[in-house]
């Protein structure tokens, strides 16, 4: 059977309660040696007690952080809305894959009770890029990022801000710490969750999202500059029907839309691939880029944040300034003498206003502000995609030896 968009029943508030089926999955349920671990301490209630059902519950912590009540009637509710959100977000419209994703989340489910790790589906709302109708990019080891279908997908991830345009579908690695029976009289749980691990899922996590956005700006063709903002963002429960999701404080981004071409999208795959395992040293740059470029509104906070990148670069004391504009001119005109120079003095006129603008002298005029921006992005980007692709600046564990490399020839 095959639904059009404005056909689809709307799974994502469908209840099963009402169901007699139901009574069937929730015995089945108790009787399962997996899932029954969700709910410790209960039994199936009498055959006549349709109420009983509802009294199974329990309080569940998890190594994302997150601590929630379970109840066993919710439990297909949460089964089926986890299902059919992933079918909204794939846009498929065909009942058969929405019946096979309901059995693969059931097994997700039953390894999750079973106290085993399992990744879990994880999503990030995008706006500012457009990507050509049906036509998902995939980017390896971060994971596919379709278009955006308002009419379709507003149900399962709604965001305020700035319009969604696309969604990231990636994975979150979960696990069940404790399963507990709910305590009705409110006695505190105490946690089991280890918070250092907490800590490490969720940069992780941050750290995927980042990086699909960087391969979108690495891919950018001048004049434009592919700016993905980031509007919310969270894993998915496929135990509860209840999400909780963060979301950016992003009003508005600061760069125009860009639409998203077959060549622009095999780029952005392209530099998704070149990126993994190098950033580790460049991960502020990362940011203050992502920043500069989709999120500050006002451009001189843009243009700070691009000079930072450039210092997470090639920054080293004493002589700051020398050496980072020194750095990025060697990289960025290696074999012209002359041009190298024009660029040197360009660089150090752009990195004495950042200066001067975090020391308080006056401001740039308003008509040079969003070129300065532009300009001082431009070169954070060129030097960072020659970084990352360079075998030996990749290599340096920091800014200094990355000065070293291109100032001296040697790191060390």
């Amino acid at each position: 059977m095959q639904w059009e968009p404005t056909q689809f029943p709307d799974l994502m508030k469908f209840h099963t309660g009402s169901f007699v089926a139901s009574r069937d999955f929730y015995r089945a349920a108790l009787e399962d040696e997996d899932l029954r671990k969700l709910f410790p301490g209960f039994d199936a209630p009498a055959a006549d007690d349709d109420l009983g059902w509802y009294s199974v519950r329990s309080y569940t912590e998890w190594q994302s952080g997150h601590g929630q009540t379970l109840q066993l009637a919710m439990l297909p509710d949460a089964i089926i809305h986890y299902s059919f959100a992933l079918c909204r977000i794939k846009q498929v419209v065909d009942l058969g894959a929405i019946l096979d994703q309901v059995k693969a989340t059931l097994q997700l489910v039953r390894l999750l009770a079973s106290g085993r790790e399992a990744n879990v589906a994880a999503v990030a709302t995008l706006g500012n890029v457009l990507l050509p109708e049906s036509s998902p990019v995939e980017l390896p080891s971060l994971g596919f990022v379709y278009p955006w279908d308002l009419e379709v997908q507003a149900p399962v991830f709604s965001a305020d801000g700035p319009p969604v345009t696309a969604i990231l579908l990636t994975d979150f690695p979960e696990k069940l710490v404790q399963a507990s029976p709910f305590a009705a009289t409110g006695t505190p749980i105490p946690p089991k969750r280890n918070k250092d691990e907490v800590q490490r899922l969720h940069v992780a996590f941050r750290d995927r999202i980042e990086h699909t956005r960087l391969s979108f700006v690495l891919a950018s063709e001048a004049p434009s500059i592919i700016a993905p903002v980031l509007c919310a963002w969270g894993p998915l429960d496929p135990t509860n029907v209840g999400q909780s999701h963060s979301y950016s404080s992003v009003s508005w981004p600061p760069m125009a839309a860009v639409t998203l071409t077959p060549d622009l999208a095999t780029s952005v795959a392209a530099w998704s691939s070149k990126i993994v395992g190098k950033t580790q040293s460049l991960e502020i740059g990362v940011r203050r880029l992502l920043s500069a470029a989709t999120s500050r509104a006002d451009p001189l906070d843009g243009l700070i944040d691009a000079v930072m990148c450039w210092e997470n670069l090639f920054g080293d004391t004493p002589e700051t300034m020398f050496k980072v504009c020194g750095s990025l001119s060697r990289l960025l005109e290696p074999d012209d003498d002359d041009a190298r120079a024009r660029r040197f003095k360009r660089l150090r006129e752009l990195y004495n206003t950042r200066s001067k603008l975090v020391h308080g002298a006056s401001e740039p005029k308003l008509a040079e502000r969003e070129t300065l921006r532009a300009e001082t992005i431009e070169v954070a980007l060129d030097a960072l995609r020659i970084v990352l692709t360079d075998e030996k600046l990749s290599n340096c564990k920091d800014a200094v030896e990355r000065s070293k490399m291109m100032l001296l020839g040697f790191a060390k």
